[in-house]
């Protein structure tokens, strides 16, 4: 009986944590195409880390919830934009060369 208690717990543990991950997908055509997605953060720092084609040279526009310019990354620079202060972020990924399939991973709390 104890085992069973423990794979539930452990059942819920998992499914609060996988709850919280969160993926952005999406696929650039070309140089100069983009795509974006926007976060909720309630967290004070959150780190959202990017993958992109090897070949390719991947931008990051990060727009604050009052529509300031936050910062314009060079991901071949680091593959992690670190947000501090919670609130709304966009994020446009931006082709300055190639083409391919990016992701952007972070934990909400």
């Amino acid at each position: 009986m104890q085992k069973w208690v423990f794979l539930v717990i452990a059942g819920i543990l998992v499914s609060f944590t996988l709850a919280n991950a969160e993926d952005h997908k999406g696929y650039l055509d070309e140089k100069g195409d983009a795509d974006h997605f926007t976060i909720n953060a309630a967290n004070d720092t959150l780190d959202v880390t990017f993958t992109y084609p090897e070949d390719a040279k991947f931008w990051v526009l990060v727009i604050g919830q009052a529509g300031t310019n936050l910062g314009y990354y060079d991901l071949s620079e680091g593959e992690v934009v670190e947000l501090t202060g919670g609130g709304y972020f966009t994020f446009v990924i931006i082709s300055h060369k190639g083409d391919g399939k990016w992701t952007a991973s972070y934990e909400l709390e």
